[in-house]
């Protein structure tokens, strides 16, 4: 794997209903799978290999991050590289005018019109969310997600990401191709989630439903479901009972006392609807 360094001259084409794309840059043709739209002038670091294809030398990237600068100064700079109708005098009083508080311009302030200032705008929002993915996903990784499922994470959640996955990581789960396999072995330890910590049972007794409506049963006996979080778990049948019970009182799970078993109180409204209908 090989890392450069590249500015977007343009995106040469979108593939319709996915994230590949093939984009022009000032050393090459790169192609991959970005989640947003990059603007022409933004620099990035693309992580891939080098191909030939048609005779032509090109990139494929299997990850990318946003390469922003730190000081305020050069900051401005890059936003307004991205800014149509803003060149290096319009750049300048900005500066001179404002200083380190430029993101706080007002309409009509430095001689910008609406639309250059809708502009300008719009650029810095989108320096904000790539400097916050990057932000984000340097934190994921390092607890041990892979680049795909940090990026992932960020596209649900946004600027609320590490918060939410920091107060649960076993939310992961509500991701595409997410399991709590995933998240048990390595993941959840990194977040400080001890063996018998209450949120990984509830992940497990909730990952035991699901697999079991995904085999196409909206019901599971409580023997099943016990013993299917045990083996998950490694855990004493006295804690599962003990937190499924809790569950159940918290009305996060809906049980069935004649036949002794329990589903999700989404899955039991399902039912009714199907029972109310079919009469």
């Amino acid at each position: 794997m090989e890392t450069i360094n590249v500015e977007i001259n343009q995106v040469l084409y979108e593939k319709p209903g996915s994230k590949w794309k093939i984009i022009k840059t000032n050393l090459c043709v790169a192609k991959g799978n970005m989640s947003y739209t990059p603007k022409a002038g933004e620099n990035l670091i693309l992580t891939g290999e080098w191909i030939v294809w048609n005779g032509q030398k090109q990139f494929n990237f299997d990850t990318f991050q946003s390469n922003i600068p730190v000081d305020e100064r050069s900051r401005l700079h890059y936003v307004c590289t991205l800014t149509n109708g803003i060149g290096d005098a319009k750049e300048e009083k900005i500066w001179n005018e404002l200083g380190e508080n430029w993101e706080d311009i007002q309409p009509g302030q430095c001689s910008l019109s609406d639309v250059v200032y809708e502009n300008f705008q719009e650029s810095i929002k989108h320096v904000k969310r790539n400097v916050e993915e990057t932000k984000t996903m340097t934190f994921l990784i390092s607890k041990g997600l892979t680049d795909n499922m940090a990026r992932k994470a960020f596209e649900k959640w946004e600027f609320q990401t590490i918060s939410v996955v920091s107060d649960n990581c076993y939310i992961l789960s509500e991701l595409k191709q997410v399991g709590f396999k995933a998240i048990d072995v390595t993941i959840r330890k990194n977040f400080g989630i001890s063996d018998t910590d209450e949120r990984r049972v509830i992940a497990a007794i909730n990952y035991s439903l699901y697999e079991a409506m995904n085999n196409g049963d909206s019901i599971i006996s409580w023997d099943d479901l016990r013993c299917s979080t045990i083996m998950l778990t490694g855990l004493s049948q006295d804690l599962i009972c003990s937190i499924t019970s809790k569950m159940l009182k918290d009305n996060k799970l809906t049980g069935f006392t004649e036949s002794n078993s329990i589903t999700t109180p989404l899955a039991f409204e399902y039912e009714k609807l199907i029972w109310e209908f079919a009469q």
